[in-house]
Formats: C-alpha cells, sequence, structure tokens
C-alpha cells in the first residue's frame, strides 16, 4: 500500500540520521576550515546530489577568488543567529543548501526551500512558489506560513505516525517528508487526500460543520424528489438538487474557512460511504 512509505519507521529514522550528519558535518568543518571537510560537509547535503562537489569548490569558490576560510565564516552565524544564514551570500550555497543547513540545525523552526517543496506546495494549492528566484527573508517567510497551513491540516496523522513509530517528527521534517514522497512519486494526490480526509477524521469535526453537512444533503435530496414530480429527468434533478445544496453551504460561510470547508468535504464524502453501506444492507434483507 502507498501509504505504508509514510508510516514507516525507517523512513523518518533515516531523515533524522541526515540532519544529525549534516550538523556533523558542519561542526567539523567550522572547526578545521579545510577544503576537505567543506567538500564533506557539500557531499551529505541533498542539495548537492545534482552537482560534482570538488568541480563546485574549484570553480565557483577558488577560481572566483573566494576562499575556504571566507565560506566558513560566514557559515559560522549559523551558531548564534541561524536565521541570519539566509542574508549571507555564499558562494556554491543557493537557497536550498543555506536552508538545508538551519533545518538541520532546528526543524521546528525552518523549513527547506527546494524545488521538492515548491512543486508539492503548488501541486497541493497551498502557495506557489516555483518562480522566486532569490530567495528573501519575506518570501522565505511566506513559504514558511505555506509549510505551516499544511501542517496544521495534517498534524494529526504526524501524531499518529509517531505513536505508531516511536520516534519523534519536527513539525518541518514531517511536511517535507511527505512532500519528498510526492515529488519522487511514492505518493500521489489521492494518497495525500487520504491522509488529509484521515487528519480530518481524527480532529473531530466541528458539530456546525457536520450540521451545514447534514442539512445541506436533507435539502437536496428534497429539492431531487420535488423536480423529479416535476417532470424533470433524473439528471436535471441531481444538478439543481446540488446547485441547491451548494447554495446553500455558501450562505453559510463555511467555503471562506479553508480547514472547515475541508472538514465539510470529508463529512459528505463519509455520509455518502455510510449511505451507500446501507442501502446494500438493505437490498441484502429484501
Amino acid at each position: 500500500m502507498a501509504l505504508d512509505v509514510v508510516f514507516s519507521k525507517g523512513y523518518w529514522a533515516e531523515r533524522k540520521r541526515h540532519r544529525e550528519e549534516v550538523i556533523q558535518k558542519l561542526e567539523k568543518f567550522l572547526k578545521e576550515r579545510s577544503r576537505e571537510s567543506l567538500g564533506e560537509l557539500m557531499e551529505v547535503l541533498w542539495a548537492s546530489e545534482a552537482f560534482d562537489v570538488d568541480r563546485a569548490i574549484e570553480n565557483r569558490i577558488i577560481k572566483r577568488g573566494f576562499t575556504v576560510e571566507g565560506v566558513a565564516k560566514k557559515l559560522e552565524i549559523v551558531r548564534s543567529s541561524p536565521a541570519k544564514l539566509l542574508e549571507q551570500d555564499i558562494p556554491s550555497f543557493g537557497p536550498a543548501s543555506i536552508t538545508e543547513i538551519i533545518f538541520c540545525i532546528d526543524p521546528d523552526r525552518f523549513p527547506i526551500f527546494n524545488k521538492r517543496a515548491k512543486a508539492g506546495l503548488k501541486t497541493l494549492g497551498y502557495g506557489d512558489f516555483e518562480k522566486v528566484q532569490r530567495l528573501t527573508a519575506d518570501t522565505y517567510q511566506d513559504f514558511t506560513k505555506a509549510l505551516e497551513k499544511m501542517y496544521a491540516d495534517f498534524k494529526a496523522i504526524k501524531d499518529e505516525i509517531e505513536e505508531r513509530v516511536g520516534i519523534n517528527i519536527p513539525k518541518f521534517d514531517f511536511v517535507d517528508g511527505v512532500l519528498n514522497l510526492l515529488y519522487e512519486d511514492k505518493l500521489g494526490i489521492s494518497e495525500i487526500r487520504e491522509l488529509r480526509r484521515r487528519a480530518v477524521l481524527k480532529e473531530k469535526i466541528d458539530e456546525a460543520v457536520m450540521n451545514y453537512a447534514l442539512s445541506s444533503i436533507q435539502g437536496a435530496v428534497k429539492q431531487y424528489f420535488y423536480w423529479l414530480g416535476k417532470g424533470d429527468s433524473e439528471e436535471k434533478a441531481i444538478e439543481k438538487a446540488v446547485n441547491y445544496a451548494a447554495g446553500m453551504i455558501n450562505a453559510s460561510g463555511v467555503l471562506s474557512d479553508f480547514k472547515k470547508r475541508q472538514a465539510l468535504a470529508t463529512a459528505l464524502e463519509t455520509m455518502a460511504g455510510l449511505a451507500k453501506g446501507m442501502a446494500d444492507l438493505l437490498r441484502e434483507l429484501s
């Protein structure tokens, strides 16, 4: 099952190991300040997977007149103020590398700004950051807020994973881990929607939202039979009934609240499943 990977202890344990390794290599570089230790740090970063590290150091740092010591001095700021690393222009360290480093230092505070996260946020409707070329503090703040919104919608699933695997998963490690699985096609949109549905069900659906769902279904059913009685075709009666229910829901104000909108959709899907199950049972008894 595709969702199994989300609940895999090995997956989250490996991500934790990665964070620890990055911090270890960072501390080693800041202590030794050598080309070799800089290479070791860059090698372990996910952001460096697409290029040759030795060539990058030679072409982007040494040949451009920069020094390994200069890189170390700029990276050293993470010890006192990780957020200020975003303001540093460090040769061979782009937004993905820099945010990955501060993410590893504090994954409950700093998310990774890379193409995987950007693509996932856009696909899931939380924000479009794919055209951002230069990362500013304001853009990173907006990006962080978008991920926090996603985290809030899926937090109940994170809690379930932690309970199952016995590993504490930091906030932004969780959302980045899910977006990474989506990018690698190990999770599809349908599985993401299922996770969201489960998250909504785990957090008790607001009574007011449930009442909106019940009243809209009740109104739609009445409208459906009313229009059938007026001679409309079944297809036309359904269309009018759905439009009537949509009008009721829109008037309630629920659609303006993202979480309530998701909860309402889940409540209606659940009612549809229950209705089908009850109808099947009655057919078996008749």
